[in-house]
């Protein structure tokens, strides 16, 4: 659901819906392994370092996005913004979903 809105975000670009998918894939796994290396570096020296994890994603997204999709500064700041705002309007969405069926069956 998400890559169609980064689709239709991205209609001039001549980039087929796998091509969004790919993109939004690999931002994702890009995120999980920080979280992993991020809990791998909390259990070995007992810190706090989570927060780093997500101070250097929404860089390196931003940036990916930038490269990959070719545009400017602003444009991509403001689709940025758009797209992350819909992401966890969408995950908070699918989270209560999930919440409800889980309730209900168990």
């Amino acid at each position: 659901m998400f890559t169609l809105f980064i689709g239709l975000v991205y209609i001039r670009k001549k980039y087929t819906y796998t091509d969004n998918l790919v993109f939004s894939f690999h931002s994702q796994a890009f995120f999980f392994i920080l979280l992993i290396i991020s809990f791998l570096i909390d259990w070995a020296f007992g810190v706090t370092s989570i927060w780093l994890a997500l101070l250097i994603f929404p860089v390196y997204l931003f940036l990916s996005m930038r490269r990959f999709y070719g545009q400017g500064w602003i444009k991509t700041t403001i689709k940025f913004l758009f797209l992350n705002n819909l992401f966890f309007i969408l995950a908070s969405i699918a989270a209560i979903i999930f919440l409800i069926g889980s309730a209900l069956t168990f």
